[in-house]
């Protein structure tokens, strides 16, 4: 075999055989790396929306029982449940909690003045991702004293404490 070498420049190798170029085996990598990174990513921002979602559920569901046991505790006695179930509506209306899944129970067997009114709300909560979770809250208002008439005077209807 006669090789021609050109003047001024090295002979060339022959190329390897069984060996590639640096530059062939990178090829595409870059996109494996990018498709396995934003995967990642975006899973990672999934559960993270998920674990924040209900406990900030909770305390939504916390406040709106405690300010509709605030609107009963502040209602007359027959508008106590209205008021009770209008304030948590409202303020879960479009929010965390799936449409009509917001019940309300509100407790007046010691209504009067100096008793209180109890209010739970359970609502099922939407996630991006799984099933549902269904969130509990409670408070209790103390109803003012004063509020029933005459301070001292008390109620005919209501029975003496023992």
């Amino acid at each position: 075999m006669i090789r021609h070498v050109r003047p001024g420049h090295p002979p060339r190798r022959p190329p390897r055989v069984g060996r590639q170029r640096s530059a062939d085996v990178d090829r595409g990598s870059f996109a494996v790396e990018f498709a396995v990174g934003w995967t990642v990513l975006l899973l990672a921002l999934v559960v993270l929306a998920v674990a924040f979602t209900v406990p900030y559920a909770r305390a939504t569901v916390r406040h709106a029982a405690r300010e509709s046991a605030r609107a009963a505790a502040l209602a007359l006695p027959q508008d106590a449940y209205y008021a009770a179930d209008a304030t948590a509506q409202r303020l879960l209306a479009g929010g965390v909690c799936e449409e009509d899944s917001v019940l309300v129970f509100t407790d007046l067997s010691d209504y009067g003045p100096g008793g209180t009114v109890t209010v739970t709300i359970d609502c099922r909560v939407r996630l991006l991702i799984g099933a549902p979770r269904f969130v509990t809250a409670t408070s209790e208002e103390i109803i003012d004293r004063y509020r029933g008439g005459i301070p001292g005077r008390r109620d005919p209807a209501r029975p003496r404490p023992a």
